[in-house]
């Protein structure tokens, strides 16, 4: 179901949903070095940078309370594809894990109506951290009824022992879980 544009050269899932990409939090305070780095959150880049430089999105959102890490802001930037920045954590005394809303959800994101807006059927989601963010932004995900996609080698969690339960809990709520090998296999 995936061709190759051979003007592009990138990878597009033609099944006729309109898919946007999900960049969770993939900024530097998260990385190695950073104030709330995640041990090994370098380690999904070469993923988030395969899925910026190889596949055509409807669609590209990422989510930040800080500054992108460089080599996602340079594509981003560059990006073909309609790109979309959701700022969130804007509430001094209540956390915004979920891209979609606050942990009260008190305050909704521009994320729903983004996605709306551009008709976005299914969200593909990586970043970090797997067992906070990306978890309550894919779970969100499906509370909206998008089909979600969460890429397991383009995510890393705070607390490595808990992702196979995250993951777990990811399927149950209906979100299916892939490596990137995995995505392509089933969009070809």
């Amino acid at each position: 179901m995936a061709n190759t544009n051979s003007e592009s050269k990138r990878l597009r899932y033609n099944d006729g949903k309109k898919t946007a990409l999900m960049l969770v939090d993939i900024q530097y305070d998260f990385l190695p070095g950073g104030a709330l780095a995640v041990t090994d959150g370098d380690k999904i880049l070469p993923v988030v940078y395969d899925l910026l430089d190889r596949f055509d999105w409807d669609l590209v959102v990422a989510s930040a309370g800080g500054d992108f890490e460089s080599g996602v802001q340079s594509r981003l930037d560059a990006s073909p594809s309609k790109v979309a920045v959701i700022r969130k954590g804007s509430h001094l005394d209540i956390d915004s894990y979920s891209a979609f809303a606050d942990n009260a959800y008190l305050v909704f994101t521009d994320l729903p109506k983004t996605l709306y807006s551009n008709g976005i059927e299914r969200l593909v989601v990586v970043g970090l951290a797997t067992d906070f963010c990306v978890r309550a932004t894919a779970i969100d995900s499906r509370k909206f009824n998008f089909e979600t996609i969460v890429i397991r080698d383009g995510i890393r969690g705070v607390f490595a022992d808990r992702e196979e339960a995250v993951l777990s809990e990811l399927s149950s709520w209906g979100a299916k879980v892939q490596t990137l090998r995995e995505y392509e296999n089933e969009a070809s």
